[in-house]
């Protein structure tokens, strides 16, 4: 099983997904249940809290800011927790912490849904959507997010 970086889209697809066998619903189940290896570092940590605490990412998952907190610590507990140094200089500034954990760990992948990210690393084995990463491992099925809007 391979290490994973979880790009905030990906755990905002999966909040918000109801159908519990989409790759980013299995990826965020996976997550909570200690079942995926993923990496997590304080600066992905609060690019987390920033994006899914946002005003409209809250109206899309649905869940109340007390919920949300909970799912954030609920994850960082199953995660692997790591403070790299900056290694990368990448273009987008938002993405420096998540290039920073990718690099740090041989084993690790960053997952995303960012099309321009993977459109440009597309020859790049360590970017890759959801579905290519459950494609690679064992899928779990059958877990649901009782926080999961619409549940």
């Amino acid at each position: 099983m391979r290490l994973a970086v979880i790009d905030s889209t990906v755990l905002l697809a999966g909040l918000i997904d109801g159908d519990n066998r989409s790759a980013g619903s299995q990826v965020v189940d996976q997550m909570i249940a200690g079942e995926l290896l993923f990496l997590l570092s304080p600066a992905t940590l609060l690019d987390y809290w920033s994006v899914l605490l946002g005003p409209e990412p809250m109206a899309l998952h649905g869940m109340s800011e007390q919920e949300m907190h909970q799912f954030l610590t609920e994850i960082t507990l199953n995660a692997l927790w790591r403070e790299p140094a900056a290694q990368h200089n990448v273009s987008e500034p938002g993405f420096q912490p998540f290039w920073d954990l990718v690099s740090q760990e041989s084993e690790a992948v960053f997952l995303t849904y960012r099309q321009g990210l993977l459109e440009a690393s597309k020859d790049d084995p360590v970017v890759m959507t959801p579905e290519a990463f459950n494609s690679r491992n064992v899928p779990t099925v059958g877990l649901s997010l009782a926080h999961r809007a619409g549940s």
